[in-house]
Order: C-alpha cells, then sequence, then structure tokens
C-alpha cells in the first residue's frame, strides 16, 4: 500500500529576497573589481589576480550576508 505524503511548497519570504538580493549584489560589485583592477593594470597577471580578487569578495559578501540573513530569520522563528 502506497502513502502519500502531503509536501508543503514554502513560498519565498523577504528573508530569501534580501539572501538573493545580496548575492546579486555581491557579483556585481566583484564584477566591477575584475575589471577595475583589470584596466588598471592592462596585464595578464593583473586580469588573473582582479578576477581572483573579485570573484573572492563576491563569494565571502555573499556568504557573510547569507549567514546574517539566516540568523535574524532564525532568531524571528523562536520569539
Amino acid at each position: 500500500m502506497e502513502t502519500y505524503e502531503k509536501k508543503e511548497k514554502r513560498q519565498f519570504n523577504k528573508y530569501d529576497m534580501a539572501i538573493g538580493l545580496f548575492y546579486g549584489v555581491g557579483i556585481f560589485l566583484g564584477i566591477g573589481i575584475f575589471f577595475v583592477g583589470g584596466f588598471m593594470t592592462m596585464s595578464g597577471a593583473g586580469w588573473g589576480a582582479s578576477l581572483f580578487g573579485g570573484g573572492c569578495f563576491s563569494l565571502v559578501f555573499g556568504l557573510i550576508c547569507h549567514a546574517v540573513i539566516t540568523l535574524r530569520r532564525n532568531e524571528k522563528r523562536e520569539l
């Protein structure tokens, strides 16, 4: 006999939207760092370093914002 579980669809809330927004901002700033650093040096090593720096910045910025927003979300649930 098969049983079917009712799967609840979780809708996006304001915290999910904020996380997406901050990841988008981090990526935008990382691309900006890449282009500014690359054009300032105009060398292969400069482009590589600015790509690494921009990528690291966008990742770290997004992860920190994600962690802060997740902690805020969990605080609200406990209240």
